[in-house]
C-alpha cells in the first residue's frame, strides 16, 4: 500500500466521521422533536428491531443467493473442501461466515459486556440524557468520550497513556466546552 492510498483510506475515513456525527446530530434532533409519548427503551426497540430485521434479511439473501449460484454437485465437494480445510487450519478465512470464532471465555465476555455497553446501555442513556436536557448541551456532553476512552484503554489492555495521547483527548474536550460555553 502506498503513501497516496494511505491519504485515500484516511480522507474517506474523515469523511465518514464527519457524516456520522452530523447524522447522529439530526437523528438526535429528530427523536427529541418526535419521541412523543416513547419512553428510551421504546426508541430502543424500534431502533434495533428494525436493525436486527434488516440484518436477518441481508443474512438470508446473501445465503440464498449463494445457494443458487452454485450447482448441486459442486455445492457437496465445496462443503467437503470447507471442512478439510477447517480441520488443518483451524476456521481462518472460512467459507462458512456465521461459525463464531475459537475465542477464550474471558475474550467472549469482554465482547459480550461490550455489545451490552454499546448496543443497550449507550442508546438508552443517551436518549433518557435527550429528554431531560437542551439538545446542544445533551450533545456536548456526549462527545466527551475522547477523555474517558484514555482511562479505559489503560484498564483493558493496559496501553500506556503517552503526552499525545493526553493532549488530543485534552484539546478534543477543550475544543466541546468551547462549543458547550458558546
Amino acid at each position: 500500500m502506498g503513501f497516496f492510498d494511505s491519504d485515500k483510506k484516511l480522507f474517506w475515513g474523515y469523511t465518514a466521521a464527519a457524516v456520522n456525527v452530523l447524522v447522529d446530530a439530526y437523528g438526535s434532533l429528530l427523536t427529541k422533536q418526535h419521541a412523543g409519548s416513547l419512553n428510551t427503551f421504546d426508541i430502543s426497540l424500534v431502533r434495533f428491531g428494525s436493525a436486527a430485521a434488516m440484518l436477518l434479511a441481508t443474512a438470508l439473501a446473501m445465503r440464498i443467493c449463494a445457494l443458487a449460484s452454485r450447482p448441486m454437485a459442486s455445492r457437496a465437494r465445496r462443503r467437503r473442501d470447507s471442512s478439510d480445510r477447517q480441520a488443518t487450519s483451524g476456521s481462518v478465512g472460512s467459507v462458512e461466515w456465521f461459525r463464531l470464532p475459537p475465542l477464550s471465555r474471558a475474550v467472549w465476555l469482554r465482547i459480550g459486556l461490550g455489545v451490552v455497553f454499546v448496543t443497550f446501555i449507550c442508546p438508552a442513556l443517551s436518549n433518557y440524557a435527550l429528554f431531560e436536557m437542551d439538545l446542544g448541551l445533551s450533545l456536548t456532553l456526549m462527545s466527551l468520550s475522547p477523555l474517558f476512552s484514555l482511562p479505559i484503554g489503560w484498564m483493558m489492555d493496559r496501553k500506556p497513556i503517552t503526552r499525545k495521547d493526553l493532549l488530543g483527548s485534552c484539546l478534543a474536550v477543550g475544543g466541546v466546552a468551547m462549543i458547550c460555553f458558546e
